[in-house]
């Protein structure tokens, strides 16, 4: 038992960024007033198609869950068709096409940011077209990914649309899965040097009454040509929000280039994690140029 309250405190002591879905200035949701149509739809990448006429949905969104049309007792039931593999007995559905689109206007105070699209979920293939050009595409329905926006985008005060068609050929799983964006979008604003999210990694390697050692890694990007002495400032905050630990870092960076860097935290007295005492601490992570912080 004591091994394994140890390992609770050692495990859920590790912090993570990705714990909640948490809006920030610097992360906002993107769920809200899409367009959807469901069937194929010719030239809907288009900045200047016309989808008046489809129908707003808010994300996640799943068309597959959504009763087919004409039921019949022997063949059709709600979403579920003998005309997949395995009839009733699976999960499968009908799949097929389905198209999302989204208008945006970065306002003039996020003029020269970076702007990035983070996608948690689309089942199952799905092709990003950012006004009229094509930014991505994706063929796994179970992996979130993230797309760099920035050179696709109008200046600062302009409509910005976003198009995404999704593919569901259906009779791909024995299980029920869902078809179009069916996990929360999100859109991220950070400076032209940034942290980057994905390359930050937060673990607790020792933890006792008295004393906790953090081990954090976090990974810096350069993209401006200005911007002086680069350094990565952490602090680890207490449940009551108060400073335990925290480090200071300067970085060789230079423009175009990506550096990691690792830090040891030693947080005295602990309050450790336990289901009857599920205290959390929480990692701030700045990355500076000069005395100006970029993100």
């Amino acid at each position: 038992m004591k091994n394994f309250s140890y390992f609770l405190s050692l495990l859920l002591l590790s912090i993570s960024f990705h714990l909640q879905a948490k809006e920030t200035d610097r992360k906002v949701l993107f769920d809200e007033g899409w367009r959807f149509h469901l069937g194929s739809a010719a030239q809907a990448e288009s900045a200047s198609y016309d989808d008046s006429s489809w129908r707003t949905v808010d994300l996640p969104h799943d068309w597959s869950v959504e009763p087919l049309e004409h039921q019949e007792a022997d063949r059709v039931v709600g979403p579920f068709s003998r005309e997949s593999a395995g009839g009733f007995a699976t999960g499968q559905t009908v799949g097929g096409e389905g198209w999302y689109r989204k208008t945006f206007v970065i306002p003039t105070t996020d003029s020269g940011k970076r702007h990035e699209l983070y996608f948690e979920g689309i089942y199952n293939q799905s092709e990003i077209w950012v006004n009229g050009k094509k930014a991505y595409y994706n063929v796994y329905g179970y992996t979130s990914f993230r797309i760099d926006i920035t050179p696709y985008c109008k200046p600062a005060g302009e409509t910005n649309v976003i198009a995404v068609k999704v593919m569901n050929e259906g009779q791909n799983s024995r299980w029920y899965t869902g078809s179009g964006i069916y996990r929360h979008v999100w859109l991220l604003r950070t400076s032209q040097s940034f942290i980057e999210d994905w390359g930050t990694f937060i673990r607790t390697t020792a933890a006792t009454d008295k004393e906790a050692t953090v081990a954090l890694t976090a990974t810096a990007v350069r993209h401006e040509q200005k911007g002086g002495t680069y350094k990565v400032e952490v602090a680890l905050l207490s449940p009551k929000g108060k400073v335990v630990a925290e480090e200071k870092k300067e970085l060789q960076i230079t423009q175009g280039d990506t550096v990691k860097t690792d830090f040891t935290l030693q947080v005295s007295r602990p309050e450790l994690w336990s289901v009857d005492t599920p205290h959390l601490y929480t990692a701030r992570i700045r990355l500076l140029a000069g005395k100006n912080r970029k993100d």
